[in-house]
């Protein structure tokens, strides 16, 4: 796939030379010495030049970032050259066989076709052939003096299928890549550059890359390509952007991925505090991985949504326990659950036919001017919900704000607190991108009025009241696009949130581990391990013009 500038490569490569290291030293000096015309490297001791020799492939459309490759790959093995006689550019020629300039979404056959008879001979002539060129490579990369590389490698070109550019992959009883790592481009085709049809042809997997709703994203020809290029009982892993898990136009990709008799994993990535590329790369990422299924079964696993710092990066894959979705279709989305007591909480609040859509008055009827709640289009750590629209002090509210009226003011204070509950939080992060409050997230939550006892709604409209009291001392102006949008720090009016959850929680017959676990998840998301959020200090200044005001 696309091997970029080669660090994920690299970083790959280090457990396979362990690996070697470790067959090496069960066998002993002796033993492997007899793997010489298999494994000349191995049978030396020269396990890294030995992985570059046969276990590394990689193709990138840009020509800079496969040299790039070429020389950080030849790097991490330099410990190795002297005792081998040989010199890095040596070790570059050689890697050109496998490095090598080239679409990783052009392709049109996967390893479920290239046993046809006719498909099959050309691999095996062609893998032959380039067994004899790597061999020759080999032999002249020991020359007393370098030998330029006199066409040993024909012709880079994009145009080039992946199939035919690594023959040798795909003939024998396993044919396919034993593990792919992808990282693609994650953007649209731009307008003024045409689609060849070999780069989109049709597939008998039907996933996003004929799929015409959306023709020119780049990166789910890639997903497909994980699939269908990788061999059986083969583990593979690709980044993509987060809306490969809900976007609309993908649906017929992962209703294939819930077909593939692998186990899949969707490991979900917000873009703060860090983002997964860095600070100056910020997307929201699913890191999509295959590996294979015990009963040779379809699997999906997923993960909740994960925010992390840079301090602690070298233990966020060691933290990531992914949760096996039982009973749960993907093609609408993958839901973002990290357990399986997430997961059956889950749809047992979507099992519930009544929600806010319900409650809601139609355009037509009468409105109480107190009975209303507004929202905000966009959140981060808390759905921002007012009871009231508020008073505005050298700023303004979003222009994304919605409002929405109930048939009474108790009514809208029961809804109100259910949308400043952990319990809304959570399924928001479960449900969205990360980042909109949709307005058909709103109307489908299924905390209506009608589900309190007439003692829960009075509690949960006390409670509503108070909230709103308690967040109006804690203003946060943030500026966006020239704007200064004012907004409240919820986090003040957490102990409030958490009287809510209780009641919620008993009136819809939810156990009290999963508000246990709600708010380990809301908490690990907003604070991230720091001692408080960057709203918590909210300027002292804000809070005392606001104050008077209000």
């Amino acid at each position: 796939m696309s091997c970029g500038a080669g660090i994920l490569l690299r970083e790959a490569l280090d457990p396979i030379a362990t690996t070697y290291g470790e067959v090496y030293d069960s066998l002993g000096k002796h033993e492997s010495a007899r793997f010489n015309s298999l494994a000349p490297f191995f049978s030396r001791g020269f396990l890294k030049l030995q992985v570059l020799a046969t276990n590394v492939y990689g193709v990138d459309i840009s020509p800079r970032a496969v040299e790039s490759t070429r020389t950080v790959l030849a790097v991490w093995a330099a410990d190795e050259l002297q005792g081998a006689s040989l010199t890095a550019a040596a070790v570059d020629r050689w890697l050109q066989l496998n490095i090598r300039v080239g679409s990783g979404s052009h392709w049109s056959i996967g390893v479920e076709n290239v046993s046809q008879t006719s498909i099959g001979d050309a691999l095996r002539r062609a893998a032959s052939e380039r067994e004899d060129l790597r061999r020759t490579t080999l032999e002249r990369a020991h020359a007393p003096q370098a030998i330029p590389n006199q066409c040993l490698v024909s012709s880079d070109c994009a145009e080039v299928e992946i199939v035919r550019m690594f023959p040798e992959v795909f003939v024998g009883q396993n044919p396919g890549f034993a593990c792919i790592v992808g990282n693609p481009p994650f953007g649209k085709v731009p307008n003024d550059v045409e689609i060849s049809a070999s780069l989109r042809p049709p597939t008998c997997f039907s996933f996003g890359s004929q799929q015409a709703a959306s023709p020119k994203w780049q990166y789910p020809k890639f997903v497909e390509g994980l699939y269908r290029l990788t061999r059986r009982r083969g583990f593979s892993a690709i980044v993509t952007p987060l809306n490969f898990a809900y976007g609309r136009e993908f649906g017929t990709s992962r209703a294939a991925i819930e077909r593939a008799p692998v186990r899949s994993t969707f490991t979900f990535f917000d873009r703060s505090p860090d983002a997964l590329f860095g600070d100056k790369v910020k997307t929201r990422n699913v890191v999509v991985l295959i590996e294979p299924s015990e009963r040779n079964e379809a699997e999906i696993c997923t993960t909740h949504l994960l925010r992390w710092t840079r301090t602690k990066r070298t233990q966020l894959w060691r933290q990531i326990r992914p949760a096996v979705l039982s009973g749960i279709g993907i093609r609408s989305f993958v839901p973002k659950l990290g357990t399986s007591l997430e997961a059956e909480c889950w749809k047992s609040l979507r099992s519930r036919l009544d929600t806010v859509r319900s409650a809601i008055l139609d355009s037509g009827s009468k409105r109480l001017m107190n009975a209303a709640v507004h929202i905000y289009a966009t959140a981060y750590n808390w759905l921002p919900a007012f009871r009231h629209v508020p008073a505005t002090v050298g700023s303004v509210l979003s222009p994304s704000m919605r409002t929405y009226h109930f048939r009474s003011a108790a009514e809208a204070d029961v809804v109100y607190s259910c949308l400043a509950s952990s319990l809304a939080y959570w399924l928001w992060t479960v449900e969205s991108d990360g980042f909109h409050v949709t307005d058909s997230f709103i109307l489908s939550l299924p905390f209506v009025p009608e589900i309190f006892s007439d003692r829960e709604a009075q509690v949960l409209s006390e409670l509503a009241q108070a909230h709103d009291l308690a967040i109006k001392s804690n203003p946060t102006v943030k500026s966006n696009a020239g704007l200064k949008i004012l907004n409240f720090n919820r986090q003040s009016a957490v102990h409030i949130s958490r009287q809510i959850d209780e009641v919620m929680v008993r009136a819809l017959d939810l156990p009290p581990a999963f508000l246990e676990l709600v708010h380990e998840r809301v908490t690990s998301l907003v604070y991230v391990g720091r001692e408080q959020t960057r709203a918590t200090a909210s300027k002292s200044s804000e809070r005392e013009i606001y104050a008077e005001v209000c």
